[in-house]
C-alpha cells in the first residue's frame, strides 16, 4: 500500500476537470452558479485523528462542497466563522454533492 500524501492544487484541478466533464446539464448549471476560487479549509475530525485540511470548491449560504483527499471523494459540510467545516457528509463524485447546494443562496 502506497503512503498517503496530501493532494496538491494541480492534482485537484485534474480531478475537477474530469468531474466537470461528467456532469449532467443540471449539475453543470449548479456548478457554474456555486463554484468558488479553490481554497483550503480545515475539516473537523474526531479528536483521536485531529482536524485535517481539505479544498473547498463550491459554496452557498451555510454549506460548502470540498474535496477530501483522504477519502478521495467530494463532500458537503457547514463552515463556521473560522472556516472549519462541520456536519460533514461524503458523496463521492462531484455530481452527487452538487444537488445539496441547489436552492441555497
Amino acid at each position: 500500500m502506497a503512503e498517503w500524501k496530501p493532494l496538491n492544487l494541480g492534482e485537484l484541478t485534474e480531478i475537477l476537470d474530469r468531474e466537470i466533464q461528467s456532469l449532467s446539464p443540471e449539475g453543470l448549471s449548479i456548478w457554474e452558479a456555486k463554484k468558488v476560487p479553490i481554497r483550503k479549509a480545515r475539516i473537523e475530525r474526531p479528536r483521536s485523528i485531529g482536524d485535517e485540511s481539505v479544498f473547498v470548491v463550491a459554496a452557498s449560504s451555510g454549506a460548502v462542497i470540498y474535496f477530501d483527499d483522504v477519502e478521495d471523494e467530494f463532500g458537503v459540510g457547514v463552515p463556521d466563522a473560522h472556516d472549519c467545516i462541520h456536519e460533514v457528509s461524503l458523496y463521492g463524485p462531484l455530481g452527487y454533492a452538487l444537488p445539496c447546494l441547489k436552492g441555497r443562496g
